[in-house]
């Protein structure tokens, strides 16, 4: 029999005797007798400790884990009886008794010892001058340790709540983690469920486990605890092997495909799993450095290019498309994201990007240089944003579109009204018979036709406004001061509120010429006529608000010698006639 047999034999006692039959091998027996409350203690021979192998310093965190360790390094030392029995007193008529009671105390200081030096220095401290034995001791830290702390139950419950997987790091080991706060909560007299603890864990998945999720609830046998961690332990061990799920089962969202698979891939055999080996090989190789020769961007070469695949494409040009298609070729737009298209000056809504793209810079009215900003396209390359800016788009109806922070990106091919933003902004966008229409409050705005795939906009072109590429500065003072004399700008650049500009005369402002044309006076002229002898009337729009009744224009009848005034609403200028006809009758049955 090993020393820590014996010692653990020495530990565990029967309580029905009064002497137990102690070996003669064993190094510190202990006796425990039913007649009192208080347990006695019986000595054998020895008392020699080895005080080596002592549990971590024990700080003022985690006593039970520490008082755990520390009873376990006791029974080892067969110690542990010191902290559970009293002093043994002595008896007359045992001659024995004294010895017994001098190697008790040994025994005592050694485990107080022992107790000591798994304190950390401060508690050591605070603790080296307690006057008592081990066992005071003992029950002294587990009194202000081993409370019940009501605070700390909500900390778990907080914690339990708060969990939550991250990528990147072993699913097992987390759901070990979680396995150790449902170990506190059972502490705690907070015992859940096992299917609601095992359907907590599949919710907490990161997202590259959310397929292998979705497969554990639609299984139709029961899910314990045991089988839950045996099934992920299997497929953290075949992620680890280097298997991927193949692409026609992965998730697609805004990729544009091609129509025809490459002839490289006709007489290759379809492969349920690839090796994840070949794509990091892929992804070691250096990226191009220099500009692609087919279409002169940075990032790719010319054998990669994505504007050369897509001209191969069979079909129009597709924007947010999902396919299942088996072509090599995808692309998946990322934030903030617009899509690649070609070859068109026209605007179009699209519901998939988030911001407002337009290539031509004299479309915007107010413009601001960015510098640094980036948009993602469609075909993974990032486009460059020079500037950020304010566009009107004006429709055949008369009505104006405005669009803050328009992206000024050269490189896109048409012009993009984000959908999102629109809708963001109060606009509700109707998509019905082949056909958007733009709605404000109501009221139409504008409408667009779906043409090849894609719904564009009906714009007035020449109805835009532009910003003037050749302003020069003193002109944009001009502008800006609400069209002052040139002089007077002249003096404010010499008294330094404004830059100084070279002045040029010779320009003269369009919109100065125009409203400072001369026109010949109306002269006015005596009217001697009576009572309803002349009928000034006009016919007048609410600019694009209407009544209560829909009512979208008025007319007005005013007497020339009476100047009363008479006011009509119109749904339609073709009501005109019909209210002049109530005009009259009215008139006449007022006058006779």
């Amino acid at each position: 029999m090993t020393n820590l047999e014996n010692a653990a034999t020495s530990e565990n006692v029967v309580v029905e005797n009064n002497v137990n039959e102690i070996p003669e091998n064993n190094v510190n027996s202990v006796s425990v007798t039913n007649s009192g409350d208080t347990p006695e203690f019986v000595a054998t021979g020895s008392h020699r400790v080895d005080l080596t192998g002592m549990p971590e310093k024990f700080s003022g965190h985690f006593f039970k884990r520490w008082e755990q360790r520390m009873k376990i390094r006791l029974i080892t030392k067969g110690l542990l009886s010191v902290i559970m029995t009293v002093c043994p007193p002595v008896v007359e008529s045992d001659p024995k008794s004294l010895e017994r009671q001098t190697l008790w105390r040994e025994r005592n200081e050694i485990a107080k010892g022992m107790i000591l030096l798994g304190l950390s220095d401060m508690l050591f401290d605070v603790y080296c001058t307690l006057h008592g034995t081990a066992k005071d001791l003992w029950d002294e830290l587990d009194r202000k340790y081993n409370t019940d702390d009501h605070g700390l139950e909500k900390y778990i419950v907080s914690k339990f709540l708060r969990f939550d997987m991250k990528e990147g790091k072993s699913v097992l080991e987390q759901t070990q983690e979680f396995e150790v706060i449902l170990h506190s909560l059972r502490e705690a007299d907070m015992e859940l469920p096992e299917k609601f603890k095992v359907m907590t864990v599949i919710e907490k998945f990161p997202k590259s486990w959310e397929d292998f999720g979705l497969t554990l609830k639609h299984k139709m046998k029961k899910i314990t605890w045991k089988s839950l961690m045996h099934s992920i332990t299997v497929e953290e061990e075949h992620k680890k092997a280097g298997y991927i799920v193949p692409v026609e089962f992965q998730p697609k969202a805004h990729v544009v495909t091609g129509g025809k698979q490459s002839q490289n891939s006709k007489n290759k055999q379809p492969s349920s799993f690839k090796p994840i080996k070949a794509k990091l090989k892929i992804a070691k190789k250096p990226k191009a450095n220099r500009p692609c020769w087919n279409c002169g961007q940075m990032g790719h070469w010319a054998k990669l290019c994505p504007n050369k695949k897509a001209k191969a494409q069979s079909g129009g040009p597709q924007v947010n498309v999902v396919t299942r298609g088996t072509s090599s070729d995808g692309y998946v737009s990322i934030n903030p994201q617009v899509f690649t298209i070609y070859n068109s000056n026209e605007w179009l809504i699209d519901t998939g990007a988030n911001v407002h793209v337009c290539a031509d810079k004299s479309l915007f009215v107010s413009y601001q240089p960015a510098v640094g900003r980036t948009v993602m396209m469609g075909n993974t390359s990032a486009a460059s944003v020079h500037g950020v800016g304010k566009v009107e788009i004006k429709f055949p109806s008369g009505k104006i579109l405005t669009l803050h922070g328009v992206h000024h990106v050269p490189e896109i091919r048409r012009n993009i009204v984000s959908g999102s933003i629109l809708v963001r902004e109060g606009y509700e966008l109707s998509f019905k018979f082949n056909k958007v229409v733009i709605l404000f409050g109501g009221v139409f705005i504008g409408k667009g036709y779906l043409s090849d795939g894609l719904f564009k906009i009906v714009v007035d072109y020449f109805e835009l406004n532009y910003v003037s590429e050749n302003c020069d500065s003193s002109t944009l003072w001009h502008y800006r001061l609400g069209h002052v004399n040139l002089d007077s700008v002249k003096r404010m650049m010499n008294l330094n509120l404004i830059p100084k500009h070279s002045i040029d005369k010779t320009k003269k402002c369009m919109v100065c010429a125009t409203t400072k044309q001369v026109r010949k006076p109306y002269h006015s002229i005596d009217r001697n006529s009576e009572l309803l002898d002349l009928i000034h009337t006009d016919i007048f729009e609410f600019n694009g608000v209407l009544t209560r009744d829909k009512k979208k224009y008025f007319i007005t009848f005013i007497d020339d010698y009476s100047k009363y005034c008479y006011v009509y609403l119109l749904k339609g200028k073709d009501e005109a006639l019909e209210k002049f006809l109530i005009f009259k009758n009215e008139i006449e049955n007022q006058t006779g």
